[in-house]
């Protein structure tokens, strides 16, 4: 089943709880995807900057990381981590803009 079908079925009418909560459910995973392909796409605004999104191996209790190269990382691989992907996307933004204020 597609997102759009699952809008579609809790949309009904009838909806329960547990369907409403559902559709907020998607509608945050689909928030937090947008904002994370935006900030890839601040980080890669450059030319030649680049961002890896590192797979999140949660059973090894290693955190999600990205790590990022380009001009503000003076061409050297640096790694962010986080509690997620967005936190460990957000971490590599804000280090880019302190690293391009000063």
């Amino acid at each position: 089943m597609t997102l759009i079908d699952d809008v579609l079925a809790i949309l009904d009418v009838s909806a329960t709880n547990g369907q409403l909560a559902k559709l907020a459910e998607l509608f945050a995973k689909q928030a937090e995807a947008v904002e994370c392909w935006e900030l890839v796409e601040r980080l890669t605004a450059d030319e030649g900057d680049s961002v890896e999104v590192l797979h999140e191996p949660y059973d090894f209790g290693v955190s999600p990381a990205v790590e990022c190269n380009g001009t503000w990382t003076d061409w050297e691989d640096r790694r962010f981590t986080g509690g997620t992907r967005l936190t460990a996307l957000r971490a590599a933004v804000a280090a880019m803009d302190k690293a391009k204020e000063g």
